[in-house]
């Protein structure tokens, strides 16, 4: 795991859900596997339910879900699916914590 310079933003999660279903709670079990491998290292993190706030995900163009946004001040990485591949996702985190 990449150590993140002191001061600079952590990368924001935000994963959209669909309520209850199969591959959204895989997600949410998921992104806290992926989390808890980061520590208090990312601290922003979201879930949102698109039943419960669908015009968050229309203002956010979301038009499948489970959906995990990654953003940074400079880069957005979308991950679609229930995040099984785990690897890939922490990849991700790595790279952008790199360029931070």
């Amino acid at each position: 795991m990449t150590e993140p310079v002191a001061g600079e933003p952590m990368p924001q999660l935000q994963l959209f859900v669909v309520g209850d279903e199969p591959n959204s709670r895989r997600a949410r079990a998921n992104l806290g596997k992926i989390t808890a491998q980061f520590g208090h290292h990312l601290d922003r993190v979201e879930v949102v339910d698109v039943l419960k706030e669908y015009k968050r995900a229309l203002d956010s163009n979301i038009l499948v879900a489970p959906l995990l946004i990654i953003s940074t001040a400079t880069t957005r990485v979308t991950v679609a699916g229930d995040l099984t591949d785990l690897e890939k996702v922490v990849g991700i985190l790595n790279s952008l914590m790199e360029r931070q």
